[in-house]
């Protein structure tokens, strides 16, 4: 029978785990998602903005309108409170006028001063 020859003794370095020493490649998961939060923000911002300047161009338009609407009216009111028109709409009422006013002076207070010519 053949015997085993012995084992022989190896010569090998003796190996060991190093942790965290070697140089480590950052994770490009949170760059992407920083970046995509960023596109989806200024988008958002953007879009809030064409709505705040549809709104605008809204009460523009709706300021512009009151404008011009003022505008009629204050020509109304001259229009209806002119003398003449007051004078025509006494006559259909039946008013005449008087024929003597009389006019009717106030003591004046003595703590007032009098009025300036």
């Amino acid at each position: 029978m053949a015997t085993r020859a012995a084992p022989r003794p190896r010569s090998r370095p003796e190996l060991r785990v190093v942790r965290g020493g070697g140089k480590r490649r950052m994770s490009a998961v949170p760059i992407i998602a920083i970046a995509i939060a960023t596109v989806f923000g200024v988008t958002g911002i953007r879009a809030a903005q064409g709505q705040d300047g549809l709104k605008a161009a809204a009460l523009e338009q709706q300021y512009a309108n009151e404008q011009e609407n003022h505008i009629l009216l204050r020509a109304q009111v001259a229009e209806l409170s002119s003398p003449g028109r007051i004078a025509d709409e006494a006559d259909k009422l039946g008013l005449v006028p008087a024929a003597n006013p009389v006019f009717l002076r106030l003591p004046e207070p003595s703590n007032t001063p009098p009025p300036i010519p």
